[in-house]
């Protein structure tokens, strides 16, 4: 029973939705930041591979790799470490979720001004935006506590 329904009120859309360890909310950062960080990854990784030791966008390919690596780590952390509570893990995933959307788009802008991939640079520009748009959705949820949200 939530603390809503235990003191005579009726629960707020929050707590239907999120339940009491912001389940869902943990569940979709959980996932949206494992499908961005197997995507950095992979794109960090073959921007490394093709590009040589001159290349200005090679730090960029580290960072990604970076950013994909610290994002799978918490992704792990939350499947193993169950008694941190959700929502501090949901916290770190949505940090890494704006980092990982941030460096999608900038990546994009730079391969489509540097090396004329454009359809590489505007897959890369999508992902971070359909990854702001899911993030944008969660948090509108997240901090909505009238039934509006849901109409």
């Amino acid at each position: 029973m939530t603390r809503q329904a235990a003191a005579g009120g009726k629960p707020t859309v929050k707590e239907k939705l999120w339940g009491k360890p912001y389940f869902l909310l943990h569940t979709i950062t959980d996932i949206i930041t494992a499908i961005l960080a197997a995507i950095t990854i992979i794109c960090g990784a073959y921007g490394f591979v093709t590009s040589d030791s001159n290349d200005k966008l090679l730090l960029i390919y580290e960072v990604l790799i970076g950013f994909g690596i610290l994002a799978s780590i918490t992704f792990l952390l939350s499947l193993i470490l169950l008694h941190i509570p959700n929502y501090v893990l949901s916290a770190i995933n949505i940090c890494l979720i704006t980092l990982l959307m941030i460096a999608a788009i900038v990546l994009g802008i730079l391969v489509v001004a540097k090396i004329d991939q454009l359809a590489i640079g505007i897959s890369m520009i999508a992902l971070g935006v359909v990854a702001l748009a899911l993030l944008a959705g969660v948090l509108f949820i997240f901090w909505s506590d009238s039934d509006a949200a849901l109409a």
